[in-house]
């Protein structure tokens, strides 16, 4: 058999938003005025986009390639994460406010 071709289920933990819920206005509020759990996740992106930063730059991965391209493809994606987030926040707050 195959290891390759076997498939798995993967179990994956979704949020199930209300019926009143408005994907469009659920961002629009200011930096300043941005409730505590958005607050939360940020500063905890920002913490794994300060640690890829540091592993990244580290002598010690650049010379392993394979940790290398793991540590800047995470760092990519927390980055991509943060300003989407961003983004959708801004366009927000000029749409609907």
């Amino acid at each position: 058999m195959n290891p390759f071709t076997k498939t798995r289920h993967v179990p994956i933990d979704v949020y199930k938003p209300g019926d009143d819920f408005a994907p469009a206005r659920a961002f629009a509020f200011t930096r300043e005025s941005a409730p505590p759990a958005w607050v939360g996740v940020m500063l905890h992106i920002q913490d794994q986009i300060a640690d890829a930063t540091t592993l990244t730059t580290n002598m010690a991965t650049a010379r392993e390639p394979g940790h290398l391209a793991f540590s800047s493809g995470y760092l990519a994606a927390c980055l991509e994460i943060y300003d989407s987030l961003e983004r959708q926040r801004a366009e927000a707050m000029t749409e609907n406010l």
